[in-house]
């Protein structure tokens, strides 16, 4: 369950990562008219920055229940907190002002690293099918994603018309390679069904 929380959770963050990155300087114009310099690529870091955040709760949650919060504590305080020396050392070497997003989003991925040695010596929870469960399926939707659609914004200018149709055709791109490579065999058959009863029942009245 845990497992399959944190796929979840990936699987609907890039839903709409993915169009935000591609299309952020088209959206934030509609926003804000004036566009603040950097926005745009801060704007694509904080959604890394939230998947980053989101995606570790599930383990966290596991390891609260089960009560042995000390040394995961401890330690992932310790790690965390190294984002301020970090963040000090990338700015004193004149690295520019976003570079503690990258840290912050590497940071808090990592700490995941943490939270599984804590669940595999306290619980009978085993890495080894958060690795095949999670962060390989995970990976393969991060890089199959993007690929069609970075293509199109290639070869289109921006636009509104391309706002729009990129924006939608994103969604579904990603959702249709979420559902072939991200689902396991009876997660898609579960789909099937309800998507079946769903349009029987549409169909009936």
């Amino acid at each position: 369950m845990v497992n399959r929380g944190i796929r979840y959770t990936w699987f609907l963050m890039y839903i709409f990562i993915v169009p935000v990155c591609i299309e952020a300087e088209t959206l934030l114009h509609l926003w804000l008219v004036e566009v603040p310099p950097m926005t745009v690529i801060f704007l694509r870091f904080t959604m890394f920055e939230s998947l980053a955040l989101s995606t570790g709760q599930s383990l966290l949650i596991l390891i609260q229940a089960d009560g042995k919060v000390k040394t995961y504590t401890i330690f992932a305080a310790l790690y965390a907190g190294l984002i301020f020396p970090l963040v000090w050392i990338a700015f004193s070497i004149g690295a520019p002002v976003w570079t503690t997003y990258p840290l912050f989003i590497f940071i808090f991925l990592t700490i995941n690293i943490i939270r599984l040695w804590t669940l595999t010596r306290n619980t009978t929870y085993d890495w080894h099918t958060y690795v095949y469960d999670v962060l390989k399926p995970c990976i393969i939707i991060s890089v199959l994603s993007f690929i069609l659609p970075l293509i199109i914004a290639y070869f289109w200018a921006p636009s509104i018309l391309r706002f729009f149709v990129l924006s939608a055709l994103s969604v579904i791109n990603t959702a249709g390679v979420i559902y072939v490579f991200g689902l396991k065999p009876n997660e898609r058959q579960l789909i099937r069904e309800k998507t079946s009863d769903y349009l029987s029942k549409l169909y009936s009245r």
